[in-house]
């Protein structure tokens, strides 16, 4: 089944400090497990993470992975984030603003067995066994990930991990949330330290190196589940003088301004099978063989088939396919497997 990561725009304002392209795999299939989870502590096995690896790094051995888990670890620390708080105060027409750096994360744990020996830490020649992650979401930034709202963009894991190169990688995530409007500009020194160009990078190494590969890697089809996609079709960039003018030579760069063809969302009408999910999501269902699952809501399998999606206890999936409810009549058969109100 497709992964969707969902997370609030600000996040693309968060600097991500000489994120690797796996670091950066890494850290968005952390988003996608950790998007809707109501617990204070999260944990994620070895399995699940390597998932996330991609397939060039399939080699990838449990202690490598556990150090480059660690190096995230200490990345992100990095990777600081400023809330900004404001209070009216309005019998003197004024406001308190507060700026509070910290950080997404408050907890973020990397678990390995090692075996017993004069070291007091973990080594290639002690390692045993790589666990998996335990992550707490710091509360200050709850919302980033948690809350489904409209301010929320969404992109397919699958997409963002097949994409190759780390500034890619970022540029997707930075105009990903415009994909509708087919055009974004930055402010030239906040698009360098968004993307993390070295400083000593000239305008021709910037193109060579970073412009060109991964506009290149953003305009090629894809095939994602049997479904060709093209991350942003005909995606160009334009780099603008102070007038937000194409630069001439000689002109000092200010704005960068990236154009696509905008993308079309296809937005399901609402029909008895997303009242069903509204009415019925979050009960628990009994199936005859399989046992007790809670409704999770709609969703499409890898053929892309429409279907309805129920986890149970061990988060282990069960689905039914819309196609075999064709009518309200025969939504209240499958209605009869609740088992609580």
């Amino acid at each position: 089944m497709k992964e969707i990561v969902k997370y609030h725009n600000d996040f693309n304002k968060i600097r991500l400090p000489s994120f690797t392209e796996l670091e950066q795999n890494l850290l968005f299939g952390i988003i996608s497990r950790v998007k809707e989870n109501k617990e204070e502590y999260i944990f994620i096995e070895t399995q699940e993470i390597k998932k996330w690896i991609g397939k060039d790094r399939k080699d990838l051995t449990d202690y490598g992975l556990y150090r480059i888990l660690k190096e995230l670890r200490n990345k992100f620390f990095k990777a600081d984030f400023t809330i900004i708080r404001k209070t009216p105060i309005p019998e003197k027409n004024l406001v308190r603003e507060e700026e509070i750096t910290t950080n997404l994360f408050k907890t973020f744990w990397v678990c390995a067995i090692r075996i017993l020996d004069d070291n007091d830490y973990v080594t290639e020649e002690n390692f045993s066994e790589l666990e998996g992650l335990t992550l707490q979401i710091n509360p200050e930034f709850a919302y980033l990930v948690n809350e489904l709202t409209k301010n929320f963009e969404r992109f397919e894991l699958a997409e963002f991990i097949a994409l190759s190169g780390k500034y890619t990688k970022t540029l997707y995530r930075l105009l990903k949330q415009y994909r509708q409007t087919g055009k974004r500009i930055f402010e030239w020194q906040e698009f360098a330290e968004l993307m993390d160009i070295p400083a000593d990078y000239r305008q021709i190494d910037i193109d060579t190196r970073i412009l060109k590969p991964a506009i290149k890697e953003l305009t090629k089809k894809r095939n994602l589940f049997d479904i060709t996609r093209i991350p942003f079709e005909n995606l160009t960039c334009t780099k603008l003088n102070k007038n937000k003018k194409k630069c001439n030579k000689g002109d000092r760069v200010r704005h960068i301004l990236f154009e696509w063809k905008p993308e079309v969302i296809e937005i399901d009408c609402k029909d008895f099978y997303s009242d069903f999910a509204e009415k019925h999501s979050g009960k628990t269902f009994y199936f005859n063989g399989y046992g007790k699952f809670v409704f999770k809501g709609l969703g499409r399998n890898l053929k892309g088939d429409r279907i309805f999606i129920f986890e149970n206890e061990e988060r282990a999936r069960y689905s039914e396919k819309i196609d075999d409810y064709p009518t309200k009549n025969s939504l209240e058969k499958l209605a009869k497997n609740i088992i609580n109100a």
